[in-house]
């Protein structure tokens, strides 16, 4: 493999672009016409350089796949559980199609890879693209944010909940056991409190804005306490204590966003959660404090919003991918 090839290998791509990849290949399958569905797609890889990498990756995927046997099933109930959107008729219709071909096959490996199916397959409650509520065996309320997975083991003796993915907020019920949640880096235990736990490949976040919980980070032999109305992030190195009034972590519960004085760069980090593509803002508006609460429903409200506080304007260079520059 020459340099050149294992750099195109090894280039992060965007996982809202792979996603877009996937669904050309998936239109293109089972098109009625597939001449006008190939037009359009070339139209989009031609859009972005990193939209050829990521259709020129999954091609050699379902090429390397070409001769394996596929295990249809599996295939299909795979897709299903790691993307709602394909709940609805016409994708099941699509999946139905494709469930038994290499591309399946190739496009489940880029999804397990890219999109945690691995977690979802193992998960006892996952959400896709939509937040969903959960009440537990021993009435906890489980809230889940989008992609989100956790894994429970409830005894009689014993409490253990395991955060996977993505972001939850737990409303710990009374019981004879506390609670021990697994997270990157850590375990928390709490009797009975009402928290937050985001998880990421490199640190973990945990909010408690009810009761208390104990934080056993790895490595360290002692507890520590955190109190209501406490933010800490924890990393293999060490715990930090956040500014708990810049950023509401669990808004997201009501379908809004809520933030304080935080600098526009972070927060459409934070928003990107909730957008299908790239979001990003000019350099001169990095350090521009953005304050308010919005409907994570009407996502284009918040970018002209924003963007006109700051006598700026919203740039759509595709549907997938929005720029806040200056005026």
């Amino acid at each position: 493999m020459n340099q050149q090839q294992h750099s195109a290998d090894t280039q992060p791509i965007d996982e809202a672009i792979v996603h877009q990849a996937i669904n050309w290949h998936v239109q293109i399958e089972s098109s009625e016409s597939p001449l006008s569905t190939i037009n359009a797609c070339n139209q989009w890889r031609a859009q972005n350089p990193d939209h050829e990498l990521a259709w020129q990756r999954l091609t050699r995927i379902n090429q390397t796949f070409s001769n394996t046997p596929t295990t249809s099933t599996l295939v299909k109930h795979t897709l299903i559980k790691t993307d709602a959107d394909y709940q609805d008729v016409t994708r099941r219709q699509a999946i139905k199609r494709v469930a038994g071909s290499a591309l399946a096959v190739g496009a489940v490996a880029l999804v397990a890879q890219r999109q945690g199916a691995l977690e979802h397959l193992q998960a006892d409650y996952a959400s896709s693209s939509n937040a969903r509520f959960h009440i537990l065996e021993d009435n906890s309320e489980l809230w889940l944010n989008r992609d989100s997975t956790v894994e429970v083991a409830f005894s009689p003796l014993r409490r253990d909940l395991a955060l996977t993915r993505g972001e939850m907020t737990l409303s710990v019920a009374k019981a004879r056991s506390p609670l021990h949640i697994d997270m990157p880096f850590g375990q928390l235990k709490t009797a009975s409190s009402k928290i937050f736990v985001r998880r990421t490949n490199n640190h973990a976040i945990v909010q408690v804005s009810q009761g208390k919980a104990s934080l056993l980070a790895k490595g360290s032999k002692h507890r520590l306490t955190i109190e209501a109305g406490k933010t800490y992030r924890v990393d293999a190195h060490r715990v930090e204590s956040l500014n708990s009034n810049t950023f509401d972590y669990t808004s997201w519960v009501d379908g809004i966003f809520s933030v304080r004085n935080m600098p526009m760069k972070s927060f459409l980090q934070e928003l990107s959660r909730y957008y299908p593509g790239y979001l990003k803002c000019d350099s001169q508006l990095d350090n521009t404090l953005v304050s308010g609460v919005y409907q994570l429903a009407d996502m284009d409200t918040i970018l002209k919003t924003i963007a006109l506080s700051a006598g700026a304007k919203v740039r759509y260079l595709t549907r997938f991918w929005a720029t806040i520059s200056p005026n």
